[in-house]
């Protein structure tokens, strides 16, 4: 069997037949589909039994809420394929994905894939191009490429995060490499619980093909947490933080480097779900008892920097947020 497809759910009813019949329905037929209910209170568990009455590569593991990386971890341990494929349960694949990656892994036989994709708010679907090589990275060549996943040290705008997403829906990769590197995960990891096994999968792995093809649809909700501000998320990034520097696996800039984009995204959320530089102010100051990941975040390298990104580590670094809450609400605008 070519592919092991895991699909974590939690309370997606309205989207996850979507999800399942984008699976089912495509032209390469060597998978197994093993959804794995996370406690949903909704008719989930439901939908995926009537799938599997009627689909005998759909499996079926129903535990108690235990969240993504638990679901995850969970799939794993019965997966049989030669490569895992992640979909998250509110997303879907446009036809011909798994066609794609089976010629690429027949050609080249790497431990991983990685693909483009595309982002889904409303019925705005737009192309999301990451970083692109249509060949086989191995050796001295794929380990460049592998250091500069969280971070680019030779790219000047700060802004910008490493040359591979995070995310693992953007991935498939091979089983004994993906079951080892989910199990590195803690399960109580909540934000950047992708970026971890992503990072985990890319240290172990030897080999990497980078596709210029794009069949993944992620679904931006509003009311995701991603999406949206909420104190207890600098809580999770701190913990990130932390699993970042107790893995020893990547350098000190990286983790700073990681550490200021989460601040950055974060006060932009904040920015946006507030109406006054007060509020932007109290809201902030309410976040620093996270101190790991503002000492991290306070000691991202500038010297490499253009001028725009020293500007904002100034801004960060110097508590000017009267100033940031106006350029940001002025970015939003």
């Amino acid at each position: 069997m070519k592919f092991s497809i895991i699909v974590p759910i939690y309370n997606v009813e309205k989207y996850l037949p979507q999800c399942i019949d984008s699976i089912l329905n495509q032209d390469y037929k060597d998978f197994e589909l093993i959804l794995v209910n996370d406690g949903s209170p909704d008719d989930s568990l439901s939908i995926c039994r009537q799938y599997a009455e009627k689909d005998k590569r759909v499996r079926i593991i129903n535990k108690p809420n235990g969240g993504s990386t638990s679901s995850r971890k969970a799939g794993a341990k019965i997966a049989k394929g030669e490569y895992v494929i992640c979909v998250d349960s509110d997303d879907y694949v446009e036809q011909g994905y798994f066609s794609c990656v089976a010629r690429s892994l027949d050609e080249f036989n790497p431990d991983i894939v990685v693909l483009s994709h595309y982002s889904l708010e409303g019925n705005k679907k737009i192309l999301n191009k990451d970083f692109v090589v249509q060949d086989l990275l191995q050796d001295k060549e794929y380990e460049e490429v592998r250091d500069k996943f969280i971070y680019d040290p030779t790219d000047k705008n700060i802004s910008n995060p490493g040359i591979i997403s995070y995310s693992l829906w953007c991935k498939v990769v091979r089983r004994e490499i993906y079951v080892k590197a989910q199990e590195l995960v803690d399960d109580k990891i909540v934000i950047g619980e992708d970026m971890l096994c992503s990072l985990y999968c890319l240290k172990l792995a030897k080999s990497m093909v980078c596709l210029d093809e794009s069949f993944y649809v992620y679904r931006i909700l509003n009311n995701s947490m991603m999406h949206s501000y909420n104190v207890k998320k600098f809580e999770h990034f701190e913990n990130t933080v932390k699993a970042l520097v107790e893995s020893e696996i990547v350098d000190d800039r990286r983790i700073y480097a990681y550490s200021f984009h989460a601040l950055c995204n974060e006060y932009a959320g904040i920015a946006e779900s507030v109406n006054s530089i007060s509020e932007f102010r109290n809201k902030i100051l309410e976040t620093h008892k996270f101190k790991l990941l503002y000492d991290m975040a306070s000691r991202v390298d500038k010297s490499n920097c253009d001028l725009a990104s020293r500007f904002k580590i100034w801004l960060v670094n110097n508590k000017k947020y009267d100033l940031m809450f106006l350029l940001l609400k002025l970015k939003n605008r």
